[in-house]
């Protein structure tokens, strides 16, 4: 196989010298966009509290807990970025959260600590010539780096757009033969909806690619890239933001029969953090509208998902012994998180992947062993699921 694909791949090894040196200043300007953001911030909080409420503590309790605020914001964004980076490099690492947490900290203070020190020293000064030279040259800096940034990162998208155009073509025969695979074609927004498994108000926008079909179970999915409208009132002012809905794939399959209710299945976000004890509470407490939280046996599985159900008996019969330890397994494979909900006859299956799986890291070789057998691991966890998940058996027998 690696043999088969190592010819086609053959006309990107000139290119990656290009892809590693374009990768890594889109990084490191990705990096200056956040720090000039947050600095922009920390001086203006800084002025505002030195200029109108020097002696007053209500103002220092204030700005102390904006600082908590921005700190939890940037931890986030940090920590999101390193476990993309760590999981194409080496999943394993992703279960060790005290290392990943401890990363996350670490770099996010790095981070704090430069754009406290331009926001506070450089960008803190009173109004007048200085104030206006600084904060315009720190503004125009970053609409300055918007135009070479976005050439770079075309560059890397090209790059790595080339190399899944190759691997799917040469893969797909060897995975299953009634693969047909449309670069430019997605899933229609009606199918995504209908998997329930997104809350929101409003699609602002709606793309995708690299539609996958099969025959049997009517199996179906693509990339997709959803942005949502949100409009919130408060005080007669009316605010609205666009936010990112959901990034990864989305496939659908025809199950073993019609459900009466609906069942979803979601990463338990509230028992990695809080623990099992105070993470089951708040399960519970924040569960779906109309449904409740049901618990099964398998340990493994309660520990990465939590399941809410319209019906619990349904669920429990849907979630057999069998398919909750084949999710186990399949989410095993994978550390982007998973979402998965039964409704009528269907099965959705989301993965959420910042486009990294399918994409050779900058300093990965595209002609490398061990990655082009990773990636083919990937591509067929996904388009085996209806042989993964038994489909054709009756669960309910």
């Amino acid at each position: 196989y690696t043999n088969k694909l190592k010819p086609g791949l053959a006309h990107l090894k000139p290119k990656h010298v290009g892809v590693i040196i374009t990768g890594i200043l889109t990084r490191i300007i990705n990096v200056y966009f956040i720090t000039v953001v947050i600095s922009l911030f920390l001086g203006f909080l800084n002025m505002f509290a030195k200029n109108d409420f020097s002696d007053s503590t209500f103002a220092r309790v204030i700005m102390y807990f904006m600082y908590t605020v921005l700190s939890i914001v940037v931890i986030a964004i940090v920590n999101k970025n390193l476990r993309n980076q760590v999981g194409e490099r080496n999943p394993e690492l992703l279960k060790n959260n005290v290392l990943m947490v401890t990363l996350a900290i670490i770099l996010s203070a790095i981070v704090l600590a430069c754009a406290y020190f331009i926001g506070v020293t450089y960008l803190n000064v009173e109004f007048g010539l200085p104030f206006f030279l600084r904060w315009a040259g720190a503004i125009a800096s970053v609409f300055f780096l918007i135009m070479p940034y976005n050439l770079l990162k075309s560059k890397e998208t090209n790059y790595i757009n080339s190399f899944k155009n190759i691997f799917f073509s040469e893969s797909l025969p060897f995975i299953h033969k009634g693969i047909n695979y449309t670069e430019k074609q997605y899933l229609p927004q009606s199918e995504f909806e209908s998997s329930h498994l997104f809350s929101f108000q409003k699609i602002w926008s709606y793309s995708g690619s690299d539609f996958f079909s099969r025959a049997e179970h009517n199996f179906h999915g693509s990339k997709l890239k959803v942005m949502q409208e949100e409009t919130t009132h408060s005080d007669g002012k009316t605010e609205t933001k666009i936010t990112e809905l959901f990034n990864g794939y989305l496939f659908i399959a025809d199950f073993n029969k019609k459900f009466q209710g609906e069942t979803y299945i979601f990463p338990d976000v509230s028992r990695t953090v809080l623990g099992e004890l105070s993470g089951e509470r708040l399960n519970a407490f924040f569960k779906r509208k109309n449904t409740i939280l049901v618990q099964l046996e398998d340990p493994n599985f309660e520990k990465m998902f939590a399941v809410y159900s319209t019906d619990a008996v349904e669920a429990r019969y849907i979630l057999s012994n069998k398919l909750v330890e084949r999710i186990t397994d399949l989410k095993n494979k994978f550390y982007q998180d998973m979402y998965i909900s039964f409704i009528e006859n269907k099965m959705y299956i989301a993965i959420k992947s910042e486009d990294a799986l399918f994409s050779p890291g900058i300093f990965t070789a595209v002609d490398d062993e061990l990655f082009l057998e990773k990636q083919f691991n990937y591509l067929s966890q996904l388009l085996t699921m209806p042989e993964q998940f038994d489909l054709d058996t009756q669960v309910w027998i």
